[in-house]
């Protein structure tokens, strides 16, 4: 089976964090790009509870990207501080380099 390498996340409603991928187990280096089409900012992290918020996330205005080290893609959440924004996220290296 192939392995999914990229994953477009929207956080419909403002305030309410929505997990990047819940059935991906794949662990690694991903980049994290705001839509550049968004009005607001996103938030992306993990605050030890299955959430984020804007108090608790990175921030990323439109355009704006991260590379982040994660050990499972469901361990990522994004908020949004507008409805509807998006968020790309990008695998660019495995931890375990069979899902290639």
């Amino acid at each position: 089976m192939t392995q999914q390498l990229s994953w477009q996340v929207t956080v419909t409603t403002a305030g309410t964090a929505v997990q990047a991928s819940a059935k991906s187990t794949i662990g690694g280096t991903f980049l994290v790009k705001a839509d550049p089409d968004n009005t607001g900012s996103i938030f992306i992290g993990h605050d030890g509870a299955g959430d984020v918020s804007s108090t608790t996330g990175f921030e990323l205005d439109a355009g704006e990207q991260a590379v982040i080290d994660l050990p499972t893609l469901s361990k990522l959440w994004v908020d949004s501080s507008v409805n509807g924004e998006k968020a790309h996220v990008l695998l660019m290296t495995a931890f375990d380099k069979s899902v290639y």
